[in-house]
């Protein structure tokens, strides 16, 4: 019989569970690594909840995130448009582009000021 590794174990039960994390703002389902990232946080830390957003995105809803809460990274993964000289030419060319959010979960906001408003 194999030992697995707790992180094996905590990917196991993710996928089991069968919840993909979502932006409580605008309903969005995360993908790709930021998947594994806050489904394996919502599990280490029992938060029922697998909603969550940016800092940004908190605040401009009025709610706060409770202090001393830390946020857990994310990576949006994208592409910019890019025009080069090619030729004489104007080319546009697709270049990978990626940037990191910190994100909480819902179970970190004070949503009392954003329920009233």
């Amino acid at each position: 019989m194999k030992t697995f590794s707790p992180t094996v174990k905590t990917l196991i039960t993710c996928l089991e569970s069968g919840v993909v994390p979502y932006n409580a703002i605008n309903n969005i389902d995360y993908n790709g690594v930021n998947v594994w990232i806050l489904r394996s946080a919502c599990l280490l830390n029992n938060w029922s909840e697998m909603s969550f957003a940016t800092f940004s995105q908190v605040k401009k809803n009025k709610a706060k995130v409770v202090k001393g809460y830390k946020g857990l990274p994310i990576i949006l993964s994208t592409t910019r448009k890019i025009t080069v000289k090619e030729n004489d030419k104007d080319k546009i060319i697709h270049v990978p582009y990626y940037k990191s959010f910190k994100v909480f979960n819902i179970s970190s906001y004070t949503w009392i000021i954003f329920l009233l408003s």
